[in-house]
């Protein structure tokens, strides 16, 4: 199955926002974020002229057992085997706040910056 690159959303810029939120909560002493990495990879979309087919999609990891979803308008946080099962995810990098930063800096985008 080939990734759709024409496909957009909000999905880079919302899980770089979602990981610094996150961030800052643990920084602030939220015990409940001990670990927070913003994820690209792929999908399979369910939705519009997608539908069917694998997209480039950016994702949050909370913990490492949790997924939080907030592009195109979404508010989702589900167990992160469920997300995979569900949304056919398929992770290609992940980063720290730090390597997100460098890479923003350096690609002047929000991702992704594998490709």
């Amino acid at each position: 199955m080939k990734t759709d690159p024409s496909s957009t959303g909000d999905c880079y810029q919302a899980a770089r926002n979602t990981l610094f939120e996150l961030w800052l909560r643990r920084e602030r002493g939220d015990l409940g974020v001990k670990d927070v990495r913003l994820v690209h990879g792929t999908i399979v979309s369910s939705c519009g002229d997608a539908a069917g087919r694998r997209i480039d999609h950016a994702w949050v990891e909370l913990n490492g057992d949790t997924v939080v979803e907030r592009s195109n308008g979404n508010d989702i946080t589900m167990g992160k085997d469920d997300y995979c099962r569900l949304l056919q995810a398929v992770e290609d990098a992940r980063y720290t706040l730090e390597e997100t930063y460098r890479e923003i800096n350096r690609a002047n985008r929000f991702g992704p910056w594998h490709k």
